[in-house]
This record gives C-alpha cells, structure tokens and sequence, in this order.
C-alpha cells in the first residue's frame, strides 16, 4: 500500500505541467467527476455482489473477504491509469493551471491534482467498509463510516500529502517574493524554510496521527532498552514514546523527525500488541539503527542522481509542458 500511495501522489503531481488536449473548460472537472463517480460505483458493486454471495450461502465469508480484497487491489492500481486520463486527456490539470485563484499557487493545483487518485483510493476503502457494514463485521453507523475513512488517511496518504503540500507552499512563497526580493534573499528564504519544516515535521505527524496512551509495562521497558543504548529519554533532546492508534490497521513502527528535539518513536497498537517482548525489543532496536546510521538523510542524498536523470530527460524535449512531465515520471 505504501508503495501504491507513493506512485499515486507522484503520478498525479507529475501531471500537473501536462497540456491540454484540447481548450480546457469546466467540462474537464464534468468529465473527471463522472469518470471517477463510474469507478465508484464499480468498486461499490463488487462489494454488494460478494455480500449477496456470502448471504445466499454461496461463498464462505473468509473466500469472499479475500476474493473482495484482490478486486479492489485490481481497481486501487487501475485508479493509476484512470488518474492519467483524467488529468491528461480530460484536461483536468490544464483547467486547473488557468483559474484565477490556483494558477498562481502549486499548492492548491495539488489539491486539484491529487482529487482523482485519492477519491478512488476512498472509493474502495468506502467498499470494503459497506461490505463489513453489511454482512454485521462492523458498526455501520454514519460515523463509523467516516471515522472508518479518515483512519485510513491518516495512517497513510496523510503522511505522504502533508510534507509535500509543506514544500510546495514553500515553492509558492519563493515565487510570489521574486518581485520584491533578491536571488540570494529566496536562496537563504528557501533554505530556512526547508529547516523550518524539517524541524517541525515531528509537530505535524503528532497532530495527524491518532495517539492513545502506552501501558506502563511497554513504557517502562522501551524506555529501559533506549537508556541502555544511548537513546536519551529525559530532557530537552529526548525521543518521545507515541502509541499510534489505527484501528489494528497497521503494523509498523517508525521514527519521525530528523533531528533532535522532538524525535518521536511511534510503534503502531498491532506492533505492541501482538508482538511478544522479544519481537517488540528487536523492533525498536531496528529503528534506534535507521536514526544511528542516518539513514534518512543518505537515502535522501541517494535520490539526487535520480533528479538528475529526470531534469536531463526532460530538457530532451522542445515541449517544457510535456518535458517536465515526462522528465517527472522518469
């Protein structure tokens, strides 16, 4: 899913720069929503279609939850090309480049951008949700409905969309301070504001994610094997302890922030529940070594040749449109 979430927010930005295939009007956003309202339906009627399986006595509820879950899968990477027509074909993105209030700003054509992908990503969450809600798996109460939604952003697309939506502002507030500002002012500008947002990335992962309080149990023990490597946690540079609540969702741990203060430790409730002490020490040792070794930063660095290649193979085209979205999928 991870993987999937990424290629979807990097193939609906890609398209921003995209041009039009023909003038661009409203019927692009009319077009878009009836495509994207199409493959909604289709993700919805797979689900009606395995409940009425398993409520004729047909399938057995384990075979139509699995058969549910590669139908969607099928659907969720589909989406991919369908984002693709709405964007290129349909002139979506072109449209959104020539309103008055997004043409100025990356951040809000993003918001443009990424509808498509994340409304048909909802879309199947929204199926499998009714195929619970249904068959009594669930609580099929309106607000479970949305809370159920919501959930699923926040563990994941959430994540992704956020920093990005951050630079993007960033390359917003470069752009309209060109007028009034030096190159070297935006340089220092831009550089701050990167630092800025870095330092502050722990800040915003606490307030999207869902946090519960940790037993004391794993609280004593956690922070036990972290005094006994090194790893302060007391005082102003210490590394918080976060349980992250998603609905026995996700399974992983992770450490956000770059630097210290304010690095967390968020351990996901199927991690600390599931994992005996043993499995659960061995984890959070494996995310003491990413933060050790820094591998954050050398796999941020590891990803420049790529921009490299993609900048070189977008100047191969005499179309700027067309090379900077082709030199974005490279």
């Amino acid at each position: 899913m991870s993987f999937y979430v990424f290629l979807l927010v990097l193939v609906s930005l890609c398209c921003g720069s995209a041009p039009g295939w023909a003038e661009p009007s409203f019927r692009s956003v009319i077009a878009s929503v009836c495509l994207v309202a199409g493959w909604t339906i289709l993700c919805h009627t797979a689900a009606r279609m395995m409940v009425l399986q398993v409520k004729r006595g047909h399938m057995r509820l384990r075979d139509a939850t699995r058969m549910l879950e590669v139908q969607l899968d099928i659907f969720r990477w589909l989406g991919l090309p369908v984002v693709l027509i709405c964007l290129g074909v349909f002139s979506l993105a072109a449209w959104s480049r020539e309103q008055p209030v997004l043409e100025s700003s990356m951040m809000l054509q993003s918001i443009i951008l990424l509808l498509p992908g994340i409304t048909i990503l909802l879309a199947t969450w929204s199926a499998e949700h009714v195929f619970g809600a249904r068959l009594g798996l669930t609580d099929a109460s309106l607000r479970n409905y949305f809370v159920s939604l919501w959930s699923g952003l926040r563990a994941g697309p959430v994540w992704l969309i956020i920093p990005t939506m951050m630079f993007l502002l960033l390359g917003d507030l470069a752009e309209w301070s060109q007028p009034v500002a030096t190159g070297n002012a935006i340089a220092i500008g831009i550089g701050v504001g990167i630092a800025v947002i870095a330092f502050a990335l722990p800040w915003v992962v606490a307030r999207v994610i869902r946090q519960e309080p940790m037993s004391e149990n794993d609280r004593k023990s956690i922070t036990l094997w972290l005094d006994r490597v090194g790893v302060k946690t007391e005082g102003w540079s210490k590394m918080r302890l976060v349980r992250w609540n998603t609905n026995g969702r996700v399974f992983n741990a992770l450490v956000a922030g770059l630097f210290r203060p304010g690095r967390m430790l968020l351990l996901s409730d199927r991690v600390l529940d599931d994992l005996p002490k043993g499995q659960l020490l061995m984890v959070v040792m494996h995310e003491v070594a990413h933060v050790r070794r820094w591998h954050v930063p050398i796999r941020m660095a590891a990803v420049a040749p790529a921009w490299f290649v993609s900048i070189w193979v977008g100047s191969l085209f005499t179309n700027e449109s067309w090379g900077a979205t082709v030199g974005g999928l490279t």
